[in-house]
């Protein structure tokens, strides 16, 4: 199947006949007979995430996808990536047409392939090919014309061929660790210390990846709330009046594109007065403090990203700390809790710093919630040592705010648990759902029947993305919103209608397509009157920027016997 088309929800059918079909153009090569899960002919720039860092682009020419890379600088690089989900007791493979046109430095030209477990870099350079990790090589001219590459792996054995012929065998040396546990097939430019050049006629891949279908729902309309071409503008939040029906979102605009670098960003809010449909700019509807005794106002909140002079690098280490680099001389560690309130109706504000058990990172999950007898529930995420994966807790107390009890939602071994999000059902259940965007990238859930003051449950949804956003809908069913940063890229949502027991996975919703990184969704919906869902989120289209837009839509419901 040849992958043509930009128009809207044509790449996605287009793309997803492929995964499902693994079927194969006329460029086929050595591998004619295998089923593929995924093919791109390279008529277009692959509708896949990755990293596309400055001064380094992709463009079709003359039939086939160019990239360069032309920079050395910190964070540049031009690597398309799919998370591929390999299997170690199945074969996966990649395949493609490629031309080296310059490579300087390893990585310049690349396939980078893991598989959860172990990894390694196939680098092309003019003069041959070798193996990054297990440091063994091929001389060949790769610049002469385009040559078909084959690489393979099966447990602890890659193999490569080039031309129909094995040119090496790393049979038990494919051993290097996996970075962080990913699972992925990336190729392009994938190192900021080197540069390439290179033409790609058509690439292939077989994996044990399964695909969740998805399909636009009725009355579907699409709007575009804030975009500029040179602001990067995400993390939009979405408030309703509930006495007015009047909208507001406010969002992150300008800065670097960065999720933890925000220098020389700013704050943009919009209202809209019919229902998500046209937007200006106004101010933000107020949130909603916890209430306390006698009037009191109460709130909480992460610490975030504090920032430091590089050369504190190293004692925060010692200290216990994940360090991040933000920009040229600046570190930062995102740790700490602190709760805030008010005894004159919010005119003042006083703060201080809860004590909680030491973590290496804590970060806010995405909402939170009080319960009808004053408890307070607060998800959060972290980790409690530097090379940890990332846990979910929530902070909870019931006494207002005074005092905080931090209690485990969900850890696992090998997989992060993260940005959880809550959701109380109409029975009086605690649900919150967790990203993992690891190995299936599937979300994880808990439940809690005692106001959050234990979890249990723990399981893997079977749903794909991440984040995600819970939402009761009025006819009582729950609603899933979240980013789906696989091919297609977009934004997607699905139902359930026993209190988040199962999720409807043969009925996935598509609420928008064509994303050209996965730096996109983090979704958040509301319900209209009419029964109308909003749901506002970020999204980036091929070589653009990152806007606030939203999606319109009705929430079908399925009848027990549909198909």
């Amino acid at each position: 199947m040849m992958l043509r088309a930009h128009a809207p929800w044509t790449l996605l059918r287009a793309l997803t006949v492929a995964l499902a079909l693994g079927t194969f153009g006329p460029r086929a090569g050595m591998c004619d007979d295998v089923e593929w899960t995924a093919s791109f002919d390279m008529q277009t720039v692959p509708g896949l995430g990755g990293w596309f860092g400055e001064d380094t682009s992709s463009s079709v020419e003359d039939g086939v996808l160019h990239i360069v890379d032309d920079s050395s600088e910190r964070g540049s690089g031009h690597c398309f990536q799919v998370e591929w989900e390999a299997d170690r007791e199945q074969e996966s493979i990649v395949e493609a047409s490629l031309k080296v046109v310059s490579a300087e430095g390893s990585a310049g030209v690349c396939f980078w392939l893991s598989d959860g477990v172990h990894e390694e870099g196939v680098n092309f350079s003019a003069e041959g090919i070798d193996l990054v990790f297990a440091e063994v090589a091929h001389e060949m001219d790769t610049t002469d014309d385009f040559h078909l590459y084959r690489v393979t792996i099966a447990g602890d054995d890659l193999k490569l061929w080039a031309d129909d012929e094995l040119v090496i065998d790393a049979s038990g040396l494919f051993t290097h660790e996996a970075n962080k546990g990913r699972n992925q097939l990336s190729f392009g430019s994938a190192s900021s210390n080197a540069k390439g050049e290179s033409l790609w006629d058509h690439l292939s891949f077989r994996s044990a990846l399964v695909v969740q279908t998805a399909t636009p729902p009725p009355g579907l309309q699409l709007v575009d709330i804030f975009r500029e071409d040179d602001t990067y503008a995400v993390f939009p939040s979405v408030r309703m009046d509930e006495t007015t029906g009047r909208l507001s979102t406010g969002f992150r605009a300008g800065g670097p594109r960065s999720h933890i670098n925000s220098e020389g960003a700013g704050h943009v809010s919009m209202v809209s007065d019919d229902g998500g449909l046209s937007w200006e700019r106004g101010p933000m509807i107020p949130g909603k403090p916890f209430s306390g005794p006698d009037g009191r106002l109460v709130g909480i909140g992460c610490k975030w990203w504090q920032e430091f002079p590089d050369d504190q690098r190293d004692d925060l280490k010692e200290q216990g700390y994940q360090v991040h680099d933000v920009r040229p001389g600046v570190v930062a560690i995102c740790a700490g809790a602190y709760r805030t309130w008010s005894d004159d109706g919010g005119k003042s504000w006083q703060r201080e710093d809860i004590e909680l058990p030491f973590t290496a990172m804590l970060a806010s999950g995405m909402n939170s919630l009080q319960l009808e007898d004053g408890t307070i529930v607060y998800p959060v995420y972290g980790a409690k040592a530097a090379d940890d994966h990332d846990s979910s807790w929530v902070l909870r107390s019931t006494d207002w705010g005074v005092t905080w009890e931090m209690i485990e939602v969900g850890s696992h071994p090998n997989l992060h648990l993260n940005e959880p999000t809550i959701m109380q059902m109409a029975s009086g259940r605690l649900l919150i759902i967790m990203r993992t965007g690891m190995g299936s990238d599937h979300f994880w859930q808990a439940i809690s029947d005692d106001g959050g003051a234990s979890w249990h449950g723990l399981r893997d949804t079977g749903v794909k993305g991440h984040p995600a956003d819970l939402l009761r809908l009025a006819d009582g069913r729950v609603l899933l919103t979240y980013g789906h940063r696989h091919a297609p890229l977009g934004v997607r949502a699905v139902v359930s209608d026993d209190e988040g027991e199962t999720w409807d996975l043969d009925h996935i919703w598509a609420l928008r397509e064509g994303g050209g990184s996965n730096d996109l969704g983090y979704p958040h919906s509301v319900q209209l009157a009419d029964g109308t869902v909003v749901t506002v989120y970020y999204f980036v289209e091929p070589h653009g920027m990152q806007f606030i837009a939203c999606s319109r839509w009705q929430v079908p419901v399925i009848s027990a016997d549909a198909p």
